[in-house]
């Protein structure tokens, strides 16, 4: 690495010489800055235990805080084009208010993590990496990562990302959510409050992949604009979790549910399959019948009575069925072994029962 290369990738922690510390020293911290700042000339050291190189703090005219190694060599935990670049004033912006709001609900939140790498680790039980991007990186292996560490991983993705198919998909196939910044008091209204000339109050919401059920109760769909502290207490206890990519019943496959909603409609569209299967629609005449035969042959006494005399035929004076005149283009072909249509009588009760369908 050359004094060229750092103002693309730059040291942000440190250990003091000679001091226990809890964890490195992180730049973005003011705490930590100003021990920094003021901690003598060669007590500031990488913390890689392999290494223990000599640096020195760097305030740059833009107000960017970096640390620069002195003349050992040493590349440890420099951000590179895996990580996304520089950190920016919107990214720290998002850093300084996910750690508040995670305070606030009783959480211990560590800035650039140094054993993790992750821009936000909570201490949650398990703990939650939480990242901010901007631009396209290797989700899958940085995912990956965390999860080996025993971690849940959780993806931001400001509304000011570059619209690239690697962010887009992310979106949709990693763990993650749009994070959007809305002016308090008009919500089509996008602000940015890690401007330095901006004042005003904002509101901190979560879109794209929060769920619900949908007004049929067989899909999940986006909430829309959700409450980002409701949605961190909601992830952070595990009230609402990860489902996806591809999962059923989701609109998009994938997205933040609470587990109760993804079984209420898996049971929805179980009970609605089974309420299909029941329905028979009859296709033929053997259908008909035996759907209407019942145990104990009464039905069927029934049905034969039907049978001997129609009740639409009319009867003769002698209460005999009288003939209807038929063409003899309508007659049945003559069968002379058959005499079952001759005489309707002498037929068995299952061949009437069909010609009286048939006719």
């Amino acid at each position: 690495m050359t004094p060229s290369d750092e103002d693309f990738l730059r040291k942000r922690h440190a250990i003091l010489r000679g001091t226990h510390l809890e964890k490195p020293l992180w730049v973005g911290n003011n705490d930590d800055w100003e021990i920094i700042r003021n901690a003598p000339t060669g007590t500031l050291l990488c913390p890689e235990p392999d290494c223990r190189a000599p640096l020195t703090s760097v305030l740059n005219r833009k107000g960017t805080r970096f640390l620069r190694r002195l003349a050992t060599e040493c590349g440890h935990t420099f951000h590179s084009s895996d990580r996304g670049g520089p950190m920016t004033a919107e990214h720290l912006w998002f850093q300084n208010a996910i750690s508040g709001l995670c305070a606030e609900l009783g959480y211990e939140a560590i800035q650039e993590d140094y054993e993790s790498r992750a821009d936000i680790l909570v201490q949650s039980s398990p703990p939650v990496a939480v990242e901010i991007q901007r631009v396209s990186t290797d989700f899958n292996k940085r995912t990956l990562t965390r999860q080996n560490l025993g971690m849940n991983v959780l993806w931001l993705i400001p509304e000011t990302a570059k619209n690239s198919r690697s962010i887009n998909h992310a979106l949709f196939n990693q763990p993650a959510a749009r994070i959007r910044v809305f002016n308090k008091n008009d919500r089509t209204t996008e602000v940015k409050p890690w401007l330095p000339d901006y004042s005003g109050s904002y509101d901190l919401l979560i879109g794209a992949t929060v769920m619900k059920i949908g007004s049929d109760g067989q899909l999940l769909v986006s909430t829309g604009n959700y409450s980002a502290r409701q949605f961190l207490r909601e992830v952070l206890s595990g009230e609402r979790k990860w489902f996806g990519p591809n999962e059923k019943y989701f609109k998009f496959g994938s997205g933040w549910a609470r587990p109760e909603d993804v079984e209420q409609v898996r049971a929805n569209n179980r009970e609605s399959v089974s309420s299909h299967a029941q329905i028979r629609v009859p296709n033929d005449t053997e259908n008909v019948v035996s759907d209407s035969l019942d145990t104990d042959g009464s039905t069927l006494r029934s049905l034969e009575t039907e049978i001997s005399t129609p009740k639409s035929c009319p009867t003769t004076e002698s209460g005999s069925p009288e003939l209807l005149s038929t063409s003899q283009s309508q007659l049945p072909p003559n069968n002379p072994q058959d005499t079952s249509m001759d005489n309707p009588a002498k037929a068995g009760w299952f061949k009437r029962l069909i010609n009286w369908f048939t006719s």
